[in-house]
């Protein structure tokens, strides 16, 4: 289906594939009728950004975390416009809004490499939002070559994540050792 911006929005059913990320695979249409009930730690988000009122054609994207059944909630991480990289907790019901979705899920990654995803993500909790989009880094420790490597925007965050998810991220390790 194409929508007015002139992308393809494909069904769950079809996988399309992103050159930085590997193979997706749609877990829901993009109008987000219903809460992904299938939604796991690794996946990600898009979301109609609370930086911009009205339609646009940017989603915002974040990375899901954990699923706590207890109080119907998942958390994801997100570089977010007006507080940086943050987790953020979302109750289920809210994700079936027209401001949440599409969500997908990156099938060439197995489970280590999910979590590994998620263990890069984490470290990045308190860093600065980029306003610098066009600068893709990996290593956020490089501040020698890159003045923006410790600030985040969205898309890069998750881009890194998933770049760097062959890597251990153990919570013990020096920060040196992330990249």
């Amino acid at each position: 289906m194409n929508n007015s911006s002139g992308l393809l929005y494909q069904p769950k059913s079809e996988i399309r594939t992103v050159q930085s990320l590997g193979h997706i695979q749609f877990l829901n249409t993009f109008f987000n009728q219903v809460a992904p009930s299938n939604l796991q730690p690794g996946d990600i988000a898009f979301k109609h950004p609370e930086a911009f009122k009205g339609p646009v054609i940017i989603d915002h994207c974040l990375i899901c975390t954990d699923y706590n059944a207890s109080i119907d909630t998942y958390s994801f991480i997100e570089a977010h416009f007006h507080h940086g990289v943050q987790f953020r907790h979302e109750k289920r019901e809210n994700l079936s809004t027209l401001t949440w979705g599409p969500y997908v899920r990156v099938i060439s990654a197995n489970d280590t490499q999910k979590q590994n995803a998620i263990s890069f993500a984490k470290p990045q909790i308190g860093r600065e939002f980029q306003n610098e989009w066009m600068n893709k880094k990996y290593n956020p420790t490089d501040l020698q070559n890159d003045s923006f490597a410790d600030e985040w925007y969205c898309s890069e965050l998750i881009w890194a994540a998933y770049y760097n998810c062959n890597n251990f991220f153990a919570d013990d390790v020096g920060e040196k050792e992330y990249v």
